[in-house]
């Protein structure tokens, strides 16, 4: 199985051309890349958000992003995959999560990246709070 690629969670922000670069160096076999960055907007439900607290099951979240990109490379004919994703106080308009896969083809690339943001949506233990005008609120459902 091919592991061209990491997972992580950070409470920095991330700079996507440095992680899309240092996935691609030395790769001339990659033909299209692929890239999702999720972004924390200033609205949710028809209520303004002042900010989101993300928090995460430290250890198990990790695993669990793992799981979610070596599933990836093995499900879909890429040659790399990277998913960061940020944990604490976020701003309306601040960078949440980013998602790359780098592939031959753009088809498979395309279709690895949508998989991996949809699943790790679905199945890693991390959790939103926003702060709205009308208060706290614990988001469980993910559009």
């Amino acid at each position: 199985m091919n592991t061209h690629g990491s997972s992580r969670i950070q409470q920095e922000d991330f700079c996507a051309d440095s992680e899309i670069a240092r996935l691609c160096h030395g790769r001339p076999d990659i033909g299209g890349i692929a890239s999702f960055i999720g972004t924390a907007r200033n609205i949710s439900r028809g209520t303004g958000i002042q900010w989101i607290d993300f928090e995460h099951y430290a250890g198990m979240a990790e695993r669990e992003l793992e799981k979610v990109r070596q599933q990836a490379l093995a499900q879909f004919d890429i040659v790399g995959a990277l998913i960061v994703h940020r944990t604490g106080r976020i701003h309306a308009g601040e960078q949440i999560v980013l998602v790359v896969a780098t592939a031959r083809h753009r088809k498979a690339a395309f279709a690895a990246c949508e998989y991996m943001i949809d699943t790790l949506k679905r199945s890693v233990p991390i959790w939103k709070r926003e702060r709205t005008d009308a208060g706290d609120v614990w988001v469980s459902e993910t559009p």
